[in-house]
């Protein structure tokens, strides 16, 4: 009885750590998605000023004036998506920061092992 007691202990603690990652990974996602939603109105904001700049060489302009208005609030705009975009890959490294040391340890103790392995390896083919 104590070993079905042990197992489902165990399978509760990892059950919970799997759903735990899995709401990382949510949230990881989202906040990725985000970052491409925001790197498309960049994009969306290049195309406009690149159409604007052609637009102007079209009506026989020579020069361009880059205190324009139009151009000045597309570069504010540009700068306030960018903004958004370090925030969100901010929250994505407090995610990843924020993840128990034990899964930690786990990934490095699997690397030592095989490391170590790779070295008797090597020892035997020598």
């Amino acid at each position: 009885m104590g070993f079905f007691k042990d197992a489902g202990e165990s399978l509760f603690k990892y059950s919970e750590k799997l759903v735990n990652k899995t709401e990382e990974y949510a949230k990881i996602a989202k906040l990725s998605m985000d970052i491409k939603r925001f790197e498309s109105s960049i994009e969306k904001v290049y195309m406009e000023i690149g159409e604007y700049v052609k637009k102007k060489i079209d009506q026989g302009e020579n020069t361009l004036n880059v205190s324009d208005q139009f151009l000045s609030e597309k570069s504010a705009s540009i700068e306030e998506i960018k903004k958004n975009i370090d925030v969100k890959r901010e929250e994505i490294a407090a995610i990843r920061k924020a993840q128990p040391s034990g899964n930690v340890q786990t990934e490095s103790k699997t690397e030592s092992k095989t490391d170590t392995k790779t070295d008797s390896e090597t020892d035997t083919k020598s």
